[in-house]
């Protein structure tokens, strides 16, 4: 395996370059549409979760975590519960960052109110800076996976510009924060994987761990990219060291929740216990492949939710795979069709088929028409080079593994269970298909891309070009 350069000056120019090429377009965005209305909750466009009246899951959990305290106060009434308990039927990631935003910017405040405008504000504002944080791992992420400055640059670039991104960093979602994780992980997981380091490794199993908390069906990938580090530490200075370091950095990163799930729901639950749940919504007679309906909540007798609530948490959703068992092994060929409707849907989403690249909530501003011509070319060009780039990304894939990894492991969860309404499970996936956008567009290049076509063995000894 050819050795990279390291960073020099040039490269940290261009990365500053992505890094405010993306700072820019968001702020753009912010101030030329949203103005004033960008504190306000609803006055944003959507291509993640449109907020229902009472708020998201996550913004009650806030408003508690606020009044009661971080752990105290993560508790809420999940689907098919009596009443308000504590629960692990959320990742806890992105509602805790945010009661500790909104609770620091209080206390900066003192006595004064601060209005809940300027608290939202605020986390729009971090929001911004995480998404264009992670636009900026890209190049970084790109350049190293595939030793080019012109791949990295251009990867940085697209998601500095990616609409769906840009729209995503102002809504107050866990998006921006997802994505800028899986970025930091990939870029972590890229380097440690060519030059290993115990610093880098414990890194990269702590930002394993955060992005699994922040999304439970990112758990399956944290778990893949442990395991492929743990052979590929074998190959590399230092041996198991980086391994065990990694794995001690994960295991740390969740084993606070875990300590906290076994003392208030007496189960060792690893992040979440809504596997099941978000199964039985993907595998039952009334399921789409999308997002949980009105006809589903409606199929079973009161008396049978009365028997789910009277049940523990855990116990809830354990029972609804068996429900998932009899459905698949009954009817095996609609359980088929709703797998494809669900990569469709992860991939695409329903509202794409529906004519609706963004979604905008009562009283909000209307996006302009030229906004869904960008998110559906965006989408078409994504999907499209994205596939194409990972083909001949195939001379580069014992540098650019974790980028595979991801592409394999992020979607399976929702493709075994259920997608969204909207783009929200597949945005931080752009990350890694904009590297493999940036890689294909390079490749096409008559005369400059054949050397990265054909493969890592086709540079030079000190394996970096001038491009």
């Amino acid at each position: 395996m050819t050795e990279l350069r390291s960073f020099k000056l040039i490269d940290w120019v261009l990365w500053l370059l992505v890094l405010a090429a993306a700072a820019g377009a968001r702020v753009w965005y912010v101030t030329e549409f949203l103005g004033k209305d960008a504190a306000a909750p609803d006055a944003v466009w959507h291509v993640q979760e449109l907020p229902h009246p009472s708020g998201t899951a996550a913004d009650l959990l806030v408003a508690k975590m606020n009044d009661a305290g971080v752990l105290p106060g993560f508790a809420g009434k999940p689907p098919f519960a009596a009443k308000e308990e504590k629960t692990a039927f959320w990742s806890p990631g992105y509602p805790m960052l945010r009661s500790l935003l909104e609770k620091n910017l209080q206390n900066y405040a003192g006595d004064k109110p601060t209005p809940q405008a300027a608290v939202h504000g605020l986390v729009r504002w971090v929001q911004i800076g995480l998404s264009s944080l992670a636009a900026a791992l890209y190049f970084a992420v790109a350049r190293r996976a595939f030793h080019s400055r012109l791949i990295g640059l251009l990867a940085g670039l697209l998601c500095a510009v990616n609409p769906f991104w840009v729209i995503n960093a102002a809504e107050l979602q866990d998006g921006a924060l997802a994505s800028f994780l899986l970025a930091a992980s990939l870029a972590l997981g890229v380097r440690a994987g060519q030059q290993g380091g115990p610093l880098t490794s414990l890194l990269y199993g702590v930002a394993l761990a955060a992005l699994s908390l922040t999304r439970s069906a990112f758990l399956p990938f944290a778990v893949a990219g442990l395991l492929w580090y743990f052979l590929r530490s074998r190959t590399l200075k230092g041996g198991w060291l980086g391994a065990i370091v990694a794995l001690l950095g994960f295991a740390g990163g969740v084993a606070p929740w875990i300590v906290r799930n076994h003392q208030e729901m007496h189960d060792v639950i690893p992040v979440v216990d809504s596997a099941g749940w978000d199964l039985w919504i993907g595998n039952n007679p009334q399921a789409t492949g999308g997002p949980l309906s009105e006809k589903m909540e409606n199929q079973w007798s009161d008396e049978r939710k009365r028997q789910l609530a009277d049940m523990p948490e855990g116990k809830r959703y354990l029972q609804l795979l068996e429900d998932v068992k009899r459905e698949v092994t009954e009817s095996p060929t609609d359980t088929i069709k709703r797998r494809l409707a669900a990569f469709a849907y992860f991939f695409l989403s329903a509202s794409a088929a529906d004519g609706k690249g963004a979604m905008v909530a009562e009283g909000s501003q209307t996006p302009p028409p030229w906004a869904d011509e960008a998110l559906y070319g965006t989408l078409l060009a994504t999907v499209v080079l994205g596939l194409l780039g990972w083909r001949w990304s195939y001379g580069w894939r014992v540098q650019s593994m974790p980028l595979s990894l991801a592409l394999i492991w992020i979607p399976l969860p929702y493709i075994l269970g259920h997608a969204e309404l909207l783009h929200g499970p597949r945005l931080p996936l752009d990350g890694p298909l904009m590297c493999l956008v940036a890689m294909a567009v390079v490749c096409l290049i008559p005369g400059l891309g054949m050397p990265w076509l054909k493969g890592e063995e086709e540079l030079n000894p000190e394996g970096d070009r001038t491009v």
